[in-house]
């Protein structure tokens, strides 16, 4: 006879599953340059925040929200990197090639009518 469970193992949190699935990307060396371009445009992201709080410059606000969606165009390279690690299931019925492109253009369309709607505000 077995061992006798009465309380199952409890699941992972969002947060769990989200790292265990960050770490699968970054243990391949080919994300790290990208990885790498995330993090200093983040922090060159950060500068240009404080700096436009400061000058209240329109040129500089808007070469800042470039910034931003270029740091958003990386997360969706990952994004696409990860789906091509993936392997087909069940729950992938199309494929990771169907995925990653799906993802990738729903994603940069988001992106696209957001800045449009942060540029064009008054």
């Amino acid at each position: 006879m077995g061992t006798i469970h009465l309380f199952r193992k409890p699941q992972r949190s969002f947060f769990g599953k989200l790292l265990r699935e960050f770490r699968l990307v970054a243990a391949d060396r080919r994300s790290w340059k990208i990885l790498l371009f995330g993090v200093i445009n983040l922090i060159c992201t950060g500068f240009l925040l404080m700096w436009c709080s400061s000058t209240n410059s329109i040129a500089l606000t808007a070469y800042t929200y470039l910034t931003i969606f270029d740091l958003f165009s990386l997360m969706t390279c990952l994004i696409s990197y990860w789906v091509t690690l993936r392997k087909p299931s069940p729950v992938y019925s199309f494929g990771p090639a169907f995925l990653c492109m799906s993802c990738s253009v729903s994603q940069t369309t988001f992106l696209h009518q957001s800045e449009m709607m942060l540029l064009s505000r008054p």
